[in-house]
């Protein structure tokens, strides 16, 4: 109903009011109006900030997304659920999809994050916003203060993209997951390695002992366990999953009549040969 059909009705109402309508009738006639004025603003109005906002699927023919630029990274897996989330970073694409696009720099009002969540048979991108100041994101950002403070308060929200955008983006997310089993198995397959080095009982390392002042042959894994410990890892298995790894070039296989360090002296031992 728009304003011209809005007011032929009343005036229609008012000037027959006596012959039409009675007062009371009248009146409830009026009101019905008013709440279906009401209605149409709603829905027109929701209409609108689902578009603004993005709460809906945009058309299925739009594909508003580039494949070129969509840069994922920071696997966060959970081991127990299987979830995997990556970082996604922001560009105009995303922002525009999450309808809080600016051309302008904010990082020092607000920031700005997305991810690509995968958990079961679901996939989606979210977007989360940290606001370090509310009232400069009124002033300077008004046409999308509304929706980061949404976004804020909800403390993240699902972007919509079609079924054609998703695809695209699943597309670079499962690649990046690919790349990072592919790394992570080298990984395992270096530490598999290595870990099958050092363990040759007849492995060992000379370490030097300031108080008898001369070196003494000690097992090489064990004395790479004690080292591991020493740096708060359960063994040195337990640091090379972390990433790190202790120097022990100089290892050789064990000459039988190199006499052998006892525990306490490899615990104690103040210059080494090797260092973390």
């Amino acid at each position: 109903m728009n304003k011209e059909e809005i007011r032929d009705k009343i005036s229609s109402i008012v000037w027959h009011i006596n012959s039409n309508y009675s007062p009371s009738g009248a009146e409830t006639t009026i009101m019905e109006i008013i709440e279906k004025v009401q209605e149409d603003a709603y829905q027109e109005g929701f209409k609108a900030a689902k578009e603004k906002f993005n709460t809906e699927n945009p058309s299925i023919d739009e594909v508003r997304i580039t494949p070129d630029l969509l840069e994922f990274l920071d696997l966060m897996e959970d081991e127990y659920t299987g979830k995997k989330m990556l970082y996604l970073y922001k560009t105009d694409e995303l922002t525009k999809a999450a309808g809080i696009y600016t051309d302008a720099w904010h990082n020092d009002t607000y920031q700005v994050n997305f991810y690509g969540v995968e958990s079961k048979d679901n996939f989606k991108v979210i977007v989360t916003v940290i606001v370090q100041d509310t009232e400069e994101l009124k002033l300077r950002y008004p046409d999308v203060a509304g929706n980061i403070l949404k976004i804020s308060e909800a403390g993240e929200a699902e972007v919509a993209f079609n079924d054609k955008e998703l695809e695209i983006i699943k597309a670079e997310f499962d690649k990046t997951i690919n790349e990072y089993k592919r790394a992570d198995n080298i990984r395992k397959d270096r530490i598999k390695k290595e870990l099958e080095y050092i363990k040759n009982p007849n492995r060992y390392i000379d370490v030097y002992n300031s108080y008898r002042d001369k070196s003494i042959a000690y097992p090489l894994a064990e004395y790479l366990d004690i080292k591991a410990s020493q740096s708060g890892f359960d063994n040195y298995e337990d640091m090379l999953n972390e990433g790190l790894s202790i120097d022990y070039s100089g290892d050789y296989l064990k000459d039988s009549l190199i006499p052998q360090a006892s525990l306490s002296e490899v615990v104690n031992q103040t210059t080494l040969r090797v260092n973390i």
